[in-house]
């Protein structure tokens, strides 16, 4: 019995570096000392009578991850590094032309385990806080198509329901629900008041305000509510964007350069901005009385810190119009009491990471993934955004990276298993 430190199909044996200790060692190798084995009708055919055999395996971990939505990204030329933490990202395209997919037909989406993708086992596992039977293990399949469904299971966690019950304690919200849009005008217990609305006209459901008072991009000021928006290279020129990281325009990941002036403006007016509009150190927040640093020392301010600022304080609860940071809609409760807010937070998502240059055009594909890592959900999913179209279809994330509760050694998502390699 050998102990080893990775796996090489370039070496002898295909095991690579032996293992110093514990630390290091991933793989361990049983090779059977070769014993003579007797064959007593072996003679009668004029064969060997005697024969040495023996015997090698090879055996290490796998992560099988639950509790995690069916969806994967590619890794960008060199894989994610420390240096794109922060940076927006569209983990699925809007549309089925124009290069939106990874590859062919594949949009992001995972054969869900144990079941057909049925439109309520898609909003189940999309939206349920544990869903049932969902374990990805080393080896997975992609989900061809675009599958409208996953907008109404991802959106619970901004509070919108469509058609899913509001009390159920599967389907709760984020506890910071802030995302641009003014609640529903519908009275009494009328299902449309926690629908989304997809034009600026209808106010019956989560609606944005009327084109007066709308931000729709970079370069306007003047709204009454707007949620974190995306990388600025992530909109339309025709919305003060770039358009440089669009899928149409072949880009996906961002530069995090997002317009947290107009949002600190917007959503906490009583505190000014210092300089640096894009980039903030944490002292650079002033008002009249001193906020709660926000930010990790590396020169800038990601989505996630904000919104995790916002929730560690009550006093730092977004203000904007009528939009309030608790759930307006869901009626279930929250575990505990008080309810604790948990690290990994309903707006984190747990990503298979896959490297897709071996991967086929078409149809489903066998998918292994190089990395399970974690992204933050920037806004619901077919909410009217800018000058665009509204769709079902398209998912905006920032780049958070390595999260302890994804993949970390005391992850509750993350289930080591023994799998035999050779």
């Amino acid at each position: 019995m050998t102990f080893w430190q990775s796996l090489n199909k370039n070496v002898s044996g295909n095991l690579d570096q032996p293992a110093t200790g514990d630390n290091n060692a991933e793989f361990v190798q049983v090779v059977a000392t070769p014993r003579n084995v007797d064959f007593w009708f072996a003679g009668v055919v004029g064969a060997l009578s005697t024969v040495s055999v023996g015997a090698r395996a090879v055996a290490g971990y796998g992560a099988s991850m639950c509790q995690v939505p069916p969806l994967f990204v590619c890794e960008p030329p060199g894989g994610f590094t420390a240096a794109d933490v922060g940076k927006g990202m569209w983990m699925k395209g809007r549309n089925a032309g124009n290069g939106t997919a990874w590859f062919g037909g594949n949009f992001g989406l995972l054969q869900l385990p144990n079941q057909s993708p049925s439109a309520p086992a898609l909003i189940g596992a999309m939206g349920m806080v544990d869903p049932e039977l969902q374990c990805y293990g080393p080896e997975t399949e992609t989900l061809p198509g675009q599958h409208t469904p996953i907008r109404d299971g991802l959106n619970v966690r901004f509070d919108i329901y469509d058609g899913i019950a509001r009390n159920d304690p599967q389907f709760q919200p984020s506890r910071n629900t802030v995302k641009g849009l003014l609640p529903g005008t519908a009275g009494g217990g009328s299902p449309n008041k926690c629908k989304l609305e997809q034009s600026a006209g209808p106010t019956q459901g989560w609606h944005v305000p009327d084109d007066a008072n709308r931000w729709i991009g970079p370069g306007v000021t003047a709204a009454t509510a707007m949620g974190l928006p995306r990388d600025t290279c992530a909109y339309l020129a025709a919305d003060g964007g770039t358009e440089t990281c669009r899928p149409v325009n072949g880009g996906r990941l961002g530069d995090s350069v997002w317009d947290i002036v107009n949002y600190m403006a917007i959503q906490h007016s009583g505190n000014a901005l210092g300089v640096a509009p894009f980039f903030l150190d944490i002292d650079q927040y002033v008002g009249a009385d001193p906020l709660r640093p926000i930010g990790n020392n590396d020169g800038r301010t990601s989505r996630w810190e904000v919104y995790r600022w916002e929730l560690d304080d009550p006093a730092n609860q977004a203000e904007a119009a009528d939009e309030v940071e608790d759930p307006n809609c869901y009626t279930g409760g929250f575990p505990g009491s008080p309810p604790a807010i948990p690290l990994f937070d309903r707006r984190l998502l747990c990503i298979a990471v896959a490297d897709c240059s071996t991967l086929g055009n078409g149809g489903t594909q066998p998918l292994t993934p190089v990395d399970w890592l974690t992204f933050f959900l920037v806004e619901p999913v077919g909410m009217l955004v800018g000058s665009e179209a509204a769709d079902n279809k398209s998912i905006y994330a920032e780049f958070v990276g390595d999260h302890p509760d994804c993949n970390g050694p005391d992850s509750e998502i993350a289930k080591r298993v023994v799998r035999l390699f050779e």
